[in-house]
This record gives structure tokens, C-alpha cells and sequence, in this order.
């Protein structure tokens, strides 16, 4: 699989900048509300019913006294609400490009679809930044590893 390189200079926080490495065949959307983008992977048949995607959302920090797992384990907790049958399957704390990460993947129901989706929470001074990949379940392994070429290409400057 090719990549090609996004990069894009944010007009909510002038002086920062994110980039990231995409599939070169997946569809870029920067109209998606809320999200700064969202890569779209390539329709596979007539059939194919859902788009796996990877979203890039900023959530500005109001306090000096910011708690990082306790945001996503409030995240976690809207999850919960939201969507049907919601199964957390793993939660981790690591480090990607010197920055403060919470991984988490989980299950459940959307829109009548059985999906799964991996959330990469990475904290800076005075953001956090959400990457979402999400898929139909029978689909999630499929973009595994151009996935994690993304998530370890993610920066933020």
C-alpha cells in the first residue's frame, strides 16, 4: 500500500500544525463537522454498505488542570451511553512521537451496523487530539496495518 503525506496548519491554534501519513488511495474530507479531517477508505463494491474511516478531532483544554484519564474515562462513559451493545476491549497508556497517548478499542452497535473502533487520545500542552479509526467488524483487520502507519506517522507541531 502507498501513503501519501497530509499536513494542514490549524486555524483554531495558528502555530500548530498536524500531519500525518494516508493511504494514497483513500478520499480526504475536511467538511466533516467537528473534525479538522477525515480519511475515507476507497468504496470496495455495490455492496459496501460502510466506509472504514480514521477521523482527526481537536479538543481545546479550558484548565491548567487538565486530568487525562479521567477525560477518556468520561469519553468512555458517553461510549457507553451511545452506542448499543458497547464492548470496551482494550485500554492502554503509551507514548507516540514523544507525546502522552490512551489507546482504547472497542465493539458495539451503530446505525444497525456491528462495528469496532480504536481511539488514539494524544494530549500536548494545551490540546488533545482525537484519532478515530472506525470499521464494520468483519472489516477492522483488513486496515490494520495502514492504520498503525498513520497513528505512528501522526504529528503535531
Amino acid at each position: 500500500m502507498r501513503f501519501s503525506n497530509y499536513q494542514k496548519k490549524l486555524s483554531t491554534t495558528p502555530l500548530t500544525t498536524i500531519r500525518i501519513k494516508y493511504p494514497k488511495d483513500w478520499e480526504i474530507n475536511e467538511k466533516e463537522l467537528n473534525s479538522i479531517v477525515v480519511f475515507l477508505a476507497p468504496i470496495e463494491n455495490g455492496f459496501d454498505h460502510f466506509r472504514e474511516n480514521v477521523s482527526i478531532i481537536e479538543i481545546p483544554i479550558s484548565s491548567s488542570f487538565f486530568l487525562f484519564e479521567e477525560y477518556v474515562n468520561s469519553s468512555i462513559f458517553q461510549l457507553k451511553q451511545s452506542i448499543l451493545n458497547f464492548q470496551l476491549i482494550k485500554k492502554k497508556k503509551t507514548k507516540i512521537s514523544k507525546k502522552k497517548v490512551i489507546k482504547i478499542v472497542f465493539s458495539g452497535k451503530k446505525r444497525g451496523i456491528n462495528i469496532k473502533i480504536l481511539q488514539c487520545y494524544f494530549l500536548t500542552i494545551d490540546h488533545l487530539f482525537l484519532l478515530t479509526y472506525t470499521a464494520q467488524n468483519s472489516e477492522y483487520d483488513e486496515y490494520r496495518k495502514a492504520i498503525k502507519k498513520m497513528i505512528k506517522s501522526f504529528e503535531i507541531s
